[in-house]
């Protein structure tokens, strides 16, 4: 049962869904959206997170499991930052149950 607020994110794999607070829901939808190449620090600030690096280990803690790399971005004035944080969705561990994850039964894995 998700808490009053919380929206409700479709996982691509491992865990079908997971309840959030809006500004996580946000966030990890963005990274999931991004694909392969993920979403850097940079297009997610402009996406209106407020510090995105805090939301990622947010996530990490209940249970997401998401790829950091380092690479250079170019910003929305053409200036190149190098060492940049993109991050990649990779999936959610199924095993983690904290406050605002949805449990999953094995009715809802078939």
């Amino acid at each position: 049962m998700s808490k009053r607020g919380d929206i409700t994110v479709h996982l691509p794999n491992l865990k079908p869904t997971v309840a959030l607070p809006p500004r996580l829901a946000k966030l990890l939808d963005l990274v999931i959206n991004s694909g392969a190449a993920g979403i850097n620090t940079l297009e997610l600030t402009s996406a209106g997170c407020i510090n995105p690096a805090e939301a990622i280990s947010e996530i990490r803690a209940r249970g997401g499991l998401l790829e950091t790399c380092l690479w250079q971005a170019v910003d929305s004035g053409g200036e190149v930052h190098p060492r940049v944080a993109h991050y990649i969705y990779r999936g959610w561990r199924p095993d983690v149950n904290l406050p605002g994850t949805v449990e999953t039964t094995e009715e809802d894995s078939v």
